[in-house]
Parts: C-alpha cells; sequence; structure tokens
C-alpha cells in the first residue's frame, strides 16, 4: 500500500522552517499463533522494509510473536522464555537507532507464580500484555496493555519527544464492526488530543473449539478523530503515515496529524454480504494454507448451502484446486440432482457422481440379517448419511483435498447438521456461522459479485434463484432428501432468527418471546411475515432452546 501524504492549509499557508516530519510504518502482519521464529522473520522483513522506506517508527500488533491463541503454550514457561529470545536476539539486535518499533509482547511471569488463565478474545484477556518500545537495539520502554484504551507512547525522534495513542490489538471479525472500530477509536484520539494508530493483526487463530478470523483493517485517526487512513482487510498490508511536528509548539502541545488529501481504500460501511464473503473466503485460505491442504472437496447436494461453499471455494483455490462431488440417494429428486450438476456446470467445475445406493443397499441387507427386522426411517437416513461421509473421507484421499462442509448454523443449532453427515464432517464448517436466511442472503451477493467480475465467459449467476429467493414462484424448499425427510421440517423464517438470538446473542427464550409480543425483533434476523406466526412462536422458542 502507498505512503499516505498528509497536508494541511495552515501548515501549506505558514510553513515554519523548523518543522519535522515523523514517518510512522503501520506494519500489519500475518501473525501465526505458537510460530515464534516465522513471526519474528515477518517482524524484521516489515521492520527493514519501513527502514529502507524512511520511517521513523514502526508499529506492530500486539502478540506479535506468539498470537493470540496460543493457550495452554503461554503457561510454559520456555514458550514465553523463547519469545524474549527472539525478540532481543533476533529482532532487537536489528532495529538501528535512527529507527523505533512497537510491539506487542506476553510478559513474563515471576518465579513460583502461576499464569492468570487466559480468556477468549472476545470477553477480554485476563492476561495483561505488553507493550515494548526498542530503538537503537535496545528496549527503551514497556508498558501493559490497557484492553479497551489508548497507550500513550513517547518516542524520541532525532532529539524530540514524539506522542502517539496506540491501540495494539488481534482483534476478531464480526460483520459490521469496521465502523463500530472506527468510532471507538474516533473517541480515543479526541480524548487524548493526539493522533492515533489503531494496528490490528491479520490471520486465522484456533480457540480448538472455533477458527477465530483476525481481519486487519488497521487505521490511523488525527487529534480530531479523523479517519486518516487504513489498511487492508483481510490480507497483509503496510503503509506511512506522516506527522509534522512543530518545533515551536510548548511542552504541553502533542505532534499534530495533518488530514490526509485521499486515500482511496476507505469503505466506512461495506455490504455485509461483501463483508461476509470475504472473511469465509480468506478463513478457508488460511486454515487450508496453515493445514497443509492445497486443494478444497465440496459435496454438492443441489441445494443452496453447497452451492454457496462450492462458489467461495471455487474463488478461494481456483477451478484447478476445487473438486465437487455429488452422492445421491434413492430419495433424491431428479431436479436436486439436475440443480447439483447446473451449478458444477455454471461454475466451470466436473461434478463427480458417487451414488449411495449399492452401499445402502447392503448395509440395509446386513441389518436385516443381524437383527431380524428392517431398519426404521430414522435408521435409513442415518446409513445414508454415514454413506455419504464415509464416500467423501475417501474421496478426500483419493484426491488429497480437504473437505468444506456445507451445514449451517441453524441447523447446527437444531442438530439437524449431525456430526455423522458430510455436511458437517470435513477441516472446517465454512458456513456454520451463518443462519439459514443469511445463507440465503449471501447466495443473492454471490450472483451478484459472479455477475461483476467474471465477464462474459462464465454463466453471471451461478446459483440457481429458486434456490434462495423464496418469492419465486418455483422456490425449491430446503430438504436433506433422506428416507425420514423429504424437505426440511424447520420453518427457516422463524428459526434462524431464533437460533442466531439463542446461540450468537446468548438471549434466554422469555426474552425472545417479549421482543415478538413487543414487535421488536431484529429486522435483520426476521422477516416482517414473523408477527403473523403469533400462535407457534413461543413454541419454536422453547423447542429450539430444548435442541439446542
Amino acid at each position: 500500500m502507498g505512503t499516505w501524504i498528509a497536508s494541511s492549509n495552515r501548515y501549506l499557508a505558514k510553513r515554519r522552517v523548523d518543522c519535522m516530519e515523523v514517518r510512522v510504518a503501520m506494519a500489519q502482519i500475518n501473525v501465526v499463533t505458537g510460530d515464534l521464529k516465522g513471526n519474528a522473520l515477518r517482524i524484521v522483513k516489515a521492520m527493514e522494509r519501513a527502514r529502507q522506506e524512511g520511517a521513523d517508527i514502526v508499529v506492530f500488533p500486539e502478540r506479535a510473536l506468539t498470537g493470540h491463541c496460543a493457550g495452554a503454550l503461554l503457561e510454559q514457561r520456555h514458550f514465553i522464555e523463547d519469545q524474549r529470545r527472539y525478540l532481543y536476539e533476533d529482532i532487537a539486535a536489528r532495529v538501528p537507532a535512527n529507527l523505533a518499533i512497537v510491539v506487542g509482547i506476553v510478559p513474563e511471569q515471576e518465579q513460583g507464580t502461576e499464569p492468570e488463565q487466559e480468556q477468549e478474545p472476545e470477553t477480554g484477556s485476563a492476561l495483561i500484555d505488553q507493550t515494548v518500545v526498542i530503538q537503537g537495539g535496545r528496549v527503551v520502554a514497556l508498558c501493559a496493555s490497557g484492553a479497551g484504551s489508548a497507550q500513550i507512547c513517547e518516542i524520541m525522534v532525532r532529539g524530540r519527544n514524539v506522542r502517539l495513542a496506540l491501540v495494539l490489538n488481534q482483534s476478531c471479525f464480526a460483520y459490521g464492526q469496521l465502523q463500530e472500530r472506527r468510532e471507538r477509536c474516533a473517541a480515543l484520539a479526541r480524548k487524548h488530543g493526539m493522533p492515533l494508530v489503531f494496528l490490528n493483526a491479520v490471520g486465522i487463530g484456533d480457540t480448538v473449539k472455533q477458527f477465530l478470523i483476525f481481519d486487519g483493517g488497521s487505521m490511523a485517526m488525527d487529534s480530531t478523530g479523523k479517519l486518516l487512513g487504513n489498511l487492508a482487510r483481510f490480507t497483509e498490508d503496510f503503509g506511512i503515515i506522516i506527522l509534522d511536528l512543530d518545533h515551536e509548539a510548548g511542552p504541553g502541545d502533542k505532534a499534530a496529524l495533518a488530514p490526509a488529501s485521499a486515500c482511496s481504500n476507505v469503505n466506512v460501511s461495506p455490504d455485509k454480504y461483501e463483508e461476509i464473503y470475504e472473511a469465509l473466503k480468506f478463513a478457508a485460505q488460511e486454515v487450508f494454507r496453515l493445514s497443509g491442504i492445497k486443494k478444497a472437496q465440496v459435496h454438492l447436494s443441489g441445494g443452496v448451502d453447497s452451492a454457496v461453499v462450492g462458489a467461495i471455494a471455487a474463488d478461494a483455490f481456483g477451478r484447478e484446486n476445487t473438486v465437487f462431488i455429488t452422492n445421491p440417494t434413492a430419495d433424491n429428486s431428479e431436479h436436486l440432482k439436475d440443480l447439483a450438476h447446473e451449478i458444477a456446470r455454471n461454475l466451470g467445475i466436473p461434478l463427480w457422481s458417487n451414488p449411495t445406493g449399492p452401499i445402502y443397499e447392503e448395509t440395509v441387507r446386513q441389518h436385516i440379517a443381524a437383527f431380524g427386522v428392517e431398519p426404521t426411517p430414522a435408521g435409513r437416513a442415518s446409513i445414508q448419511a454415514v454413506t455419504r461421509t464415509v464416500q467423501g473421507l475417501a474421496a478426500s484421499h483419493t484426491f488429497k483435498t480437504g473437505i468444506l462442509a456445507a451445514g449451517n448454523h441453524t441447523e447446527i443449532v437444531l442438530g439437524w447438521a449431525s456430526f455423522h453427515d458430510i455436511g458437517s464432517t470435513g477441516v472446517m464448517s465454512l458456513i456454520g456461522d451463518l443462519t439459514k436466511r443469511e445463507v440465503f442472503g449471501l447466495a443473492d451477493y454471490i450472483n451478484r459479485r459472479f455477475s461483476f467480475a467474471c465477464g462474459s465467459e462464465k454463466p453471471d449467476k451461478p446459483i440457481p434463484r429458486m434456490l434462495f429467493d423464496q418469492d419465486e414462484a418455483h422456490f425449491v424448499k430446503p430438504a436433506a432428501e433422506l428416507a425420514d425427510s423429504k424437505e426440511d421440517p424447520i420453518d427457516y423464517d422463524l428459526m434462524s432468527g431464533i437460533c442466531s438470538l439463542l446461540g450468537r446473542q446468548h438471549m434466554a427464550p422469555e426474552e425472545i418471546i417479549r421482543q415478538f409480543a413487543d414487535r421488536r425483533l431484529d429486522a435483520e434476523l426476521f422477516p416482517e411475515t414473523v408477527y403473523h406466526k403469533a400462535e407457534v412462536f413461543a413454541d419454536e422458542v422453547w423447542r429450539a432452546f430444548r435442541m439446542s
């Protein structure tokens, strides 16, 4: 990313001969959890770039060496000691006298004390991080990081103290959060009356139970809270801001960052589904890269969930590195089979067909021989589901691929995307945090995105509209098409929002019912028609609560 050259009318009108420019580099690096050596190399590389481009100060994210989700590693003394060794021997020793670097680290515990328990990033960490300033090969300042607040750092540049408000972070992605961050940073800049730099990491964190997406989007504000510039999201990035420091200012005056004349990459309110799409694409690429897997495998059923996952996979990994497979059962309709082939054709990827029939029929025969009775419809459905999974896992070894599961949040909460089905088996559940209605919205965005980007060589709408537009005359109702369920027994207009409130916002069933009665339900989660279902709403809330 290019340098932001700052200018201001008041400086241009009366330029003082003793005005000093201070160049602050923002190094948004991809911090890999636990990779001390690799992270140190990334810091040194960015530091060298900053030096070559004439920066006076370079700022890195918090936990830039350890990564945020280091978990039990933070309880191992050798890991923290190794962090110190890399910090002093590999990084500090390379910092010249005319450059200062600011980096977030995990502090060492005193002998005989137990490390404090680390909490998840969204709740705030109980382990108090530290920020170190290194200049001329040695640590010149060290202070504790304050959650939700800015640190005021004084850094000596060519004989003058430059005061900056800094927020070093590893902040997780959530759609709509970008504007909230900007508002918080602007408020902090105004509060302290000085320029502020918010430096976020980019990458993936693994808490064992879930992947966290660190989305970058680092930014700088002037002392009035005006956005001066920001780095890209979902990728490593680098940029320099320029401070005009007035030597004639009194000791209480702060360095001021002049307003940027232009910043082309500022997008204050990106589309919800654009944000989600970019986040999921980045997450898939990063998880597979860190896992050493180069190719993705998606099982197309002909429904909207696998179509959305297939489209993201094709974009993230390329058609040559994406494998599509379909596993029709005896209960699959010809219409859904045709739709699976249509989606694959639209995305320009061959579709392998591996029917479950022969294995299913033999398993049913073995069941009857063993127990003297036929399997129940639920038993037959389990056989079909497990067969698809076994076939998918075998194929992943044949193609050397990682499976992208296609179960959505609503189905997972209700137990409908069960652990033994191919929709829940794989490297990651790509759309597992999206409600069914959000999957519909993402499908619509994908069609708009492909229409804009793909030109005339590909169909401009890869996902048939009948799969996600409920107003379509021939709308295809979601269906697992197993022996015990020709259609999903779920009212997604109700359950998408209910499961979101229960699972994401941890809202009590009574509060959800009260909001319904007061017509205060979130319009993003529920359609207006939900209020026509008063006779069943409370029962559905309690059913979802019990099933979740």
